[in-house]
């Protein structure tokens, strides 16, 4: 009997031991945050670059999934693991309706959030008075909408775009196309209609775009007419320009190298690496004829990483003194809820935290870094952290559809392919979801309607001004934080003004010195 009490006795203590190890790890935890909080300052100072992460339908719960998926990969507990960008000191949401619709695509969401102003489902770099498919205000100006990358462009500084998916794909497009329909990406798309539509994407990106530096991604097929170097031996060319065309890699080369610049054009890893950015005003590099490879399927012979693109773009524009702006675009995620690759969606996540890291660690204080989301795939995380804690969450990422009472299901896919007599392999089982081709019932079929969830998205934001990003707000709101954290734009002469009261602070006091006549410099309080 003593013996019995005696064990007891032990098991209780050491189950009062574990309880107070974990009441300590979160006291601990708590306090850490708060001191981390209490260190925080408002940078108010300019910013001289800014970088806009783009993760196409990256939701909260695809950030929750990434996180854990981090933490395997780290070998580390998930609830201990951050995801880059949520080290950001300022964190807030964004409303992803657009104009004519709750529940939008990403052509209408990217133009809210590079153009500042709210669009209709479908189109892109146009006003609301234009709706899906119509041209006939297209030779009206004042319904195009000039986007960030226009305003920097205009105040001397150097801009890029690099993406995961077509260059021409709705979101970069935003960046500098105008069209009534996202998906009239190459000459070939436009067969049908008439000339009152105007040109296709790729061709004012080749022609008519802002002079973007660093143009980086895939989509090749658009721009090719089967002749022109880094035309693939065999590639699909069903979307690419006729065969009477030029090409418009050709012409997009030509058009740099005739204002003056070292233009290169690359289209495999080797040839990338190979590029100076020492000696490169203008790179394009389409390393696919349509999307590129998800990360975890990706050949590094023939196609650089989201993190390796992003690196090299920001060597080439840090060579413009007056500084840049970059927008970076991960279309692998949304691409692998579509398809029902729940773990490639959130390896994709993953891949462009990496890209994160690798632009902190490049840039100054000088840079504002926003990453954000166009918006929110139809995607829940169900018991994410019971069954991440018990086991892969590459497997938990397999789960069935949200009917399913799996309990392999973490993440249930909304939408995607639809199980049924069509495609009853698109079901996977658990036993087959070591692979990187883990896949999830869709619930609804998969339109482009039901592609997203009209749900808010998060934006995480660190240096300069980056306290303009709180509370909840409207998508488009984020293209006049960056107009304003960076002075162009509709901000231009908001510097110059605040400038100028401060010359007059100091005149007025008969300071001299380093102050005298000059004021205080900008940025620097």
């Amino acid at each position: 009997m003593k013996v019995w009490c005696l064990l007891l006795l032990c098991l209780c203590t050491l189950g009062h031991a574990a309880a107070l190890d974990l009441r300590s790890f979160w006291m601990r935890k708590g306090r850490d945050e708060l001191q981390q909080s209490l260190l925080m300052r408002n940078k108010r100072r300019l910013a001289r670059n800014v970088i806009v992460f783009v993760g196409s339908g990256m939701g909260v719960s695809t950030v929750a999934a990434a996180r854990a998926y981090k933490a395997e990969l780290d070998g580390e507990a998930f609830r201990e693991t951050q995801l880059n960008f949520e080290q950001f000191p300022n964190v807030a949401l964004s409303k992803t309706y657009c104009a004519d619709r709750m529940v939008c695509d990403s052509a209408s969401t990217a133009t809210a959030v590079l153009s500042g102003v709210k669009a209709n489902f479908g189109t892109l770099g146009v006003t609301a008075d234009v709706s899906r498919g119509n041209c006939s205000l297209l030779g009206d100006d004042s319904v195009k909408v000039k986007s960030v990358m226009n305003w920097f462009a205009d105040a001397g500084k150097s801009v890029g775009l690099v993406t995961t998916s077509r260059v021409t794909g709705p979101v970069p497009a935003a960046a500098y196309a105008h069209s009534p329909a996202s998906e009239w990406e190459s000459r070939a798309d436009m067969a049908a209609v008439g000339d009152e539509c105007g040109v296709d994407i790729a061709s004012q990106l080749a022609q008519n775009s802002p002079n973007i530096q660093v143009v980086l991604g895939g989509g090749r097929a658009a721009f090719t007419n089967g002749t022109a170097p880094g035309h693939v031996a065999g590639e699909d060319n069903s979307t690419s320009v006729s065969a009477d065309s030029q090409d418009l890699i050709e012409v997009s080369v030509l058009k740099r190298t005739s204002e003056g610049k070292t233009a290169r054009y690359v289209w495999n890893s080797e040839q990338f690496s190979n590029v100076s950015p020492d000696d490169t005003d203008y790179l394009l590099g389409l390393f696919s004829p349509n999307e590129m490879e998800y990360e975890a399927e990706r050949n590094p012979d023939a196609e650089p990483s989201i993190a390796e693109m992003t690196e090299k773009a920001i060597d080439i524009l840090s060579n413009n003194p007056k500084g840049y702006f970059l927008l970076v675009h991960a279309g692998g995620i949304e691409n692998g809820y579509r398809d029902n690759d729940l773990d490639l969606a959130v390896s994709e996540t993953v891949a462009l935290d990496d890209a994160v890291g690798i632009a902190m660690e490049m840039v100054d204080q000088d840079t504002l870094i926003v990453v954000t989301s166009d918006r929110a795939a139809s995607v829940t995380s169900e018991d994410l952290g019971t069954k991440a804690a018990a086991k892969s969450i590459k497997t938990a990422a397999a789960g069935q559809g949200s009917d399913s009472d799996s309990s392999n299901s973490t993440l249930a896919n909304e939408n995607g392919l639809q199980f049924g007599a069509d495609n009853e392999t698109a079901l996977n089982t658990a036993a087959d979801t070591e692979d990187n081709t883990a896949t999830s019932e869709g619930s609804n079929p998969n339109t482009p309607d039901l592609e997203s969830v009209g749900e808010d998205v998060p934006i995480y934001a660190k240096g300069p001004m980056s306290l303009l990003f709180h509370g909840v707000r409207e998508q488009n709101f984020i293209a006049h934080a960056l107009s304003f954290a960076a002075c162009v734009g509709p901000n231009t002469g908001r510097c110059d003004r605040r400038r100028q009261r401060q010359r007059n602070w100091w005149r007025s006091r008969g300071a001299g010195g380093r102050w005298a006549g000059g004021g205080r410099r900008y940025g620097r309080d």
